[in-house]
């Protein structure tokens, strides 16, 4: 018995002795949650109206303006860049994807079909054409003040190649944009 009352006085001896030597202190855990990019297309990509007598090339740039390679044969100003809205996080990287090339499909004979070749984009301070990924920082403008949420708007354009007697009608076709934060 007196073994045992020894063991435990020296066995209450070193756990005392080892909480005297001890030191603590306190971190620091973080993180910053970024929110989800989100696009939306907010206008089509328009190339407008086109008079068909012979071969041309009508380019819409990321600006909006309307070019062909036989400035008569275009009816009409209504062209536009294609619009995306886009949100995220300000100042993030982002990385943009958009094709190479769009088929458009005549919306009453489905064997009638125009390519819009030489896609481009622009996003910000961020360029570039289809077929290509770019990346480089988002920075658009703030939805509120003191946010890092942003919002900044990406136009896309091209050229379309119409070839003589091309048959007659509205063209449609979609296109993804994909943006990778």
């Amino acid at each position: 018995m007196k073994t045992f009352l020894y063991l435990a006085a020296v066995s209450m001896l070193a756990l005392n002795a080892s909480n005297a030597n001890a030191a603590q202190a306190t971190g620091t855990a973080k993180a910053e949650i970024l929110t989800a990019g989100q696009i939306q297309a907010t206008k089509e990509l328009d190339f407008g109206r086109i008079l068909n007598t012979e071969q041309q090339i009508v380019t819409v740039d990321v600006n909006g303006s309307r070019t062909s390679t036989k400035e008569a044969l275009l009816v009409g100003s209504a062209a536009s860049a294609g619009q995306f809205l886009v949100q995220g996080t300000n100042d993030t990287n982002v990385t943009i994807d958009v094709p190479r090339t769009i088929t458009l499909t005549n919306t009453k004979s489905s064997s009638s079909k125009l390519t819009v070749n030489n896609v481009t984009f622009k996003l910000g301070t961020i360029e570039g054409s289809g077929g290509t990924t770019k990346t480089g920082k988002f920075s658009g403008t703030a939805v509120a003040t003191g946010s890092t949420e942003a919002q900044e708007t990406m136009y896309v354009g091209g050229q379309l190649e119409v070839p003589a007697g091309q048959t007659g009608g509205s063209y449609s076709g979609t296109y993804t944009v994909t943006l990778t934060y």
